[in-house]
């Protein structure tokens, strides 16, 4: 049943898209737990949040970075959430269409997969070049690690088993490249990889994404783990 399932949400300064996404993901899956995880946000995200009243709302008192805000509502599930089947990653800023959750949950439900990842399309009318490239690489890299191939190691859409997330903490990195180590330690795990095409979204956001540091910061994840 869909109530099995955790959806966890990273959240940083999301006050213009969190009711939106928290109201989609409602209308497509009505019986899921949502936990929103506010990371330090410097604007009306805590005001959004609580009124709409259903989510579980966690709040870092200030920014971590997205990494620790992830790890912090894992460690929540675990404690208060033990015997949910699995936890969907999505993000705050309405680049993943909550629609896609259920095929997400059939797919695990299926038995394709204890990992399931988002697979976006990279096409230069969607997204800036650099960001196609850097995923290209970083993906190619993955693969190379985990022996499986990795479509999209970037993609915060994802849905996990709880029981590879117990197999693979305790977690440490607290940027970007939590998305690599969860990558990496699920594989060491005994992860099934399985992807979902979804929709690129790229409305020209703010990011808080730093090339240059979230780049050394990946080959330090990659050769730590």
């Amino acid at each position: 049943m869909k109530s099995n399932y955790i959806i966890l949400i990273p959240a940083y300064n999301a006050q213009n898209s969190i009711e939106e996404l928290l109201a989609r993901i409602d209308s497509v899956c009505p019986d899921v737990q949502i936990i929103v995880v506010d990371d330090g946000s410097t604007d009306d995200t805590a005001i959004v949040v609580k009124n709409v009243g259903s989510p579980i709302y966690l709040a870092n008192k200030r920014n971590l970075g997205k990494g620790a805000a992830l790890i912090r509502g894992i460690d929540y599930i675990k404690k208060y959430f033990p015997d949910c089947a699995a936890v969907i990653f999505i993000d705050s800023d309405l680049q993943h269409l909550p629609e896609k959750i259920p095929e997400f949950i059939d797919a695990f439900e299926k038995g394709r997969g204890t990992f399931i990842l988002g697979k976006r399309e990279f096409v230069l009318q969607k997204m800036p070049v650099a960001r196609i490239v850097s995923n290209f690489i970083t993906s190619a890299i993955v693969s190379l690690k985990v022996k499986k191939r990795i479509f999209d190691s970037q993609c915060g859409f994802r849905l996990v088993s709880l029981e590879i997330l117990k197999l693979s903490a305790p977690f440490q990195s607290k940027k970007y490249e939590f998305e690599t180590e969860i990558l990496i330690k699920a594989a060491k795990n005994s992860g099934n990889f399985y992807h979902i095409p979804i929709p690129t979204i790229y409305d020209n956001e703010v990011s808080y994404i730093n090339g240059f540091r979230d780049t050394i910061a990946f080959v330090r994840t990659f050769f730590k783990y």
